[in-house]
């Protein structure tokens, strides 16, 4: 099937593009300023392949979270990570034997690059009595809403959360009376995910999403109010409609994730361990790509199945490419990136895979900090979240309890040296820092200055199968 999400762009318009966010992501993490004659020649022509290159611009180090005598402790693990370009959350799951909390917190050294150690909100969104292998499931941000997923094993109002970005609750199911099994069980297991609603219009289905254990519909709660407008029985609440049929087929229910094209409003899910796609045909329906089938998604990468938690998905849009010296990202378009926890014990340069929107493989050429990777994942738990503004992507660690971001666009200067990209890229600015000062000389002027899964589960609180 053809891939209609992945755009090319020309090479006026990459640069055009990639200089605004550029600007952006320098203010952001204060590195060097990279200037539009040096990108003008580096990003000419680039070539639109299907490999994507990324480069490491921090890496957090959030063991403090763990420890349950530390003010930052949100659980035994961190399990989910939203991230929108300049402020980075991260919420806490219980994979440990015994009964405790868990919470959400901010990094609020978020802008700095490097490899670092965090820097903590207070926590907030705490959760008394989670029971092991509970916790937060997922976290998601539009604006100014953060939307969380608590599964405690039951139905619960705390299933479904918003919070401001001031870290202040807005809403659970309590404010929508979707707490009770009769429409619909409100387990938090997966999502959620703001959906931009049929074809990007918010007025069509939009609001915050969410999907849940036995049903195989979306959900979908007012982002503000917390107020129903999808829901398992039509009318109850009062007002509240059927959610759009979502299954695969064969069906299954086992959601782990799901995730949204912004600008069509196309739906992508993980059930089990595959991903599956839905496209969008109006503001409550939708059909299989491949089927044609009304009320179904199809799977475009089928994965060994396997029924785990943290088994996540990200939806990556508007991926511009850019080339500068030995740094290359090639990928241009939307993206699809998970984690595949049947590769486990493994770096995650392995566990990781991106794919085009109809499940074609791509490529991606890691640059990591200081040129190493960050330690192989005992269990293939990894979290995600995609800033498009930035260019920048959020990869968090469940296992070796980290998160790191990564850019797909050209290299800030002061990165170079820590991520190993040297050589052309350096002697390239050097040459045209000389020649700008040579013209400005002359015109009188200066120029500026891991363990086997067992060991894991008793050591860190590796998640086991919900």
């Amino acid at each position: 099937m053809t891939d209609r999400h992945v755009r090319k762009v020309s090479g006026a318009q990459t640069r055009g593009r990639v200089f605004t966010m550029l600007n952006a992501t320098v203010g952001r993490f204060h590195a060097a300023p990279i200037t539009i004659a040096v990108l003008s020649l580096a990003l000419a022509g680039a070539p639109v392949h299907a490999q994507i290159g990324l480069y490491e611009i921090a890496r957090f180090d959030l063991g403090a979270t763990s420890g349950a005598a530390n003010p930052s402790f949100i659980g035994s693990n961190p399990a989910a990570v939203a991230w929108n370009g300049s402020r980075l959350w991260v919420a806490g799951f219980n994979g440990s034997a015994t009964v405790t909390t868990t919470s959400l917190v901010e990094i609020t050294n978020a802008t700095q690059q490097g490899v670092l150690t965090a820097a903590y909100s207070t926590p907030f969104g705490t959760i008394s009595s989670v029971g092991s292998s509970r916790g937060y499931t997922g976290l998601s941000i539009s604006g100014s809403i953060l939307g969380a997923s608590f599964d405690s094993g039951a139905n619960t109002a705390t299933g479904i959360q918003a919070f401001s970005t001031t870290n202040q609750k807005m809403w659970d199911l309590s404010a929508s009376g979707t707490t009770t099994a009769n429409i619909g069980t409100t387990r938090g297991m997966a999502g959620p995910a703001f959906d931009p609603g049929f074809q990007g219009n918010p007025a069509q289905g939009g609001g915050l999403a969410w999907v849940t254990q036995g049903q195989g519909r979306r959900f979908l709660n007012d982002s503000v109010s917390g107020s129903s407008i999808y829901t398992t029985t039509a009318n109850v609440p009062p007002g509240a409609q059927q959610g759009m049929i979502i299954n695969t087929n064969p069906t299954s229910t086992t959601w782990r994730d799901i995730a949204f094209d912004p600008t069509t409003g196309d739906l992508y899910t993980r059930v089990n361990n595959s991903v599956s796609r839905a496209n969008r045909t109006g503001a409550n329906t939708v059909r299989g790509p491949t089927s044609n089938v009304n009320g179904q998604s199809d799977v475009i990468v089928a994965l060994t199945a396997t029924n785990a938690i943290v088994t996540n998905l990200g939806f990556m849009n508007a991926v511009v490419s850019s080339t500068f010296g030995n740094f290359v990202n090639n990928y241009s378009g939307d993206l699809l990136i998970f984690n595949d926890r049947t590769i486990q014990g493994q770096s995650p340069t392995n566990v990781v895979k991106f794919t085009t929107t109809s499940g074609s493989t791509i490529t991606p050429t890691w640059t990591f900090l200081n040129g190493t990777a960050p330690p192989s994942s005992a269990t293939g738990a990894y979290d995600f979240a995609w800033d498009p503004g930035t260019q920048t992507l959020a990869v968090l660690d469940y296992s070796n309890r980290g998160v790191s971001i990564f850019s797909t666009a050209v290299p800030e200067p002061s990165t170079w040296a820590m991520a190993g990209i040297a050589g052309s890229a350096l002697a390239g600015q050097a040459v045209w820092r000389a020649r700008r000062k040579k013209r400005h000389s002359a015109a009188g002027s200066g120029d500026a200055a891991e363990p086997s899964l067992t060991d894991e589960q008793s050591r860190t609180g590796a998640p086991r199968h919900g």
